[in-house]
């Protein structure tokens, strides 16, 4: 997030791709380093070009199956602004449509998936992250649904798409160093080595390890053992040492 204020989110889809994504915005270094453990095709809207923070270099470097850019036209005819919104938060993204693009590959597994969890710690029914005086990131877990909803700021997160509220099976959340760059004070985040990780899965809170082996983030328990999520879908928040992490039963 640029100065620290709010945040931006880098999605992977799996076995569902809805043909409304976005709205899309510009590439930042941290999600391209990200994108890069997974070497998907890669969807953005531009990018940061500035000294440190330039993220259009990187991204133009990388070999992805496919890319898909918004701003410099390499296979733009996907995107479309939806004019109930301003710009720049109304560029969107036909991704069904799109998959026409992307030939068949094979991807590696990175986590792995059971019915059930390895996670044993203490029940945590709701907790809050505070990025910024402006913005809270909260998530409840729902006994009834076994998912965690969302809220922002103290409302449900709407999914403009359904009008549901947006839920989770999963959050992880990696506690790493960041500094910001140059004049718009790019989040420039330090993913190298590894660091503390929290757990939120089933209604229980764990304090974990995630470490960067071969230029890909893993999820460990404190005895080394590797976290087993549940089949559904997975947020994790990048959190700095500011950021405080409040739980709640």
């Amino acid at each position: 997030m640029d100065g620290f204020q709010i945040t931006r989110f880098l999605a992977i889809f799996n076995s569902s791709v809805p043909n409304k994504i976005g709205p899309v915005r510009s590439g930042r270094i941290p999600f391209v380093e990200i994108a890069k453990q997974w070497m998907l095709p890669f969807v953005h809207y531009g990018a940061a070009q500035t000294g440190q923070g330039d993220a259009y270099s990187i991204i133009r470097n990388t070999k992805w199956p496919v890319r898909f850019d918004g701003v410099s036209g390499l296979n733009d005819d996907y995107f479309y602004r939806d004019s109930s919104r301003n710009a720049p938060h109304n560029a969107y993204f036909r991704g069904a449509d799109a998959l026409a693009k992307v030939t068949e590959m094979s991807v590696s597994e990175h986590f792995e998936f059971n019915d059930k969890s390895n996670i044993s710690g203490s029940n945590v029914n709701k907790v809050s992250f505070r990025y910024s005086g402006q913005l809270t990131n909260a998530y409840e877990y729902d006994l009834d649904s076994q998912m965690y909803k969302r809220f922002l700021n103290g409302n449900s997160m709407i999914d403009l798409n359904t009008g549901n509220q947006i839920t989770v099976k999963n959050v992880l959340v990696i506690h790493a160093p960041h500094r910001s760059a140059e004049v718009h004070n790019y989040a420039l985040i330090d993913f190298r080595g590894e660091g503390k990780a929290e757990f939120f899965i089933e209604g229980k809170h764990e304090i974990g390890v995630w470490k960067n082996e071969n230029n890909l983030i893993q999820f460990y328990k404190v005895s080394g053992e590797e976290i087993v999520l549940l089949p559904g879908n997975t947020w994790i928040q990048v959190v700095h040492e500011d950021v405080k992490i409040t739980l709640g039963e």
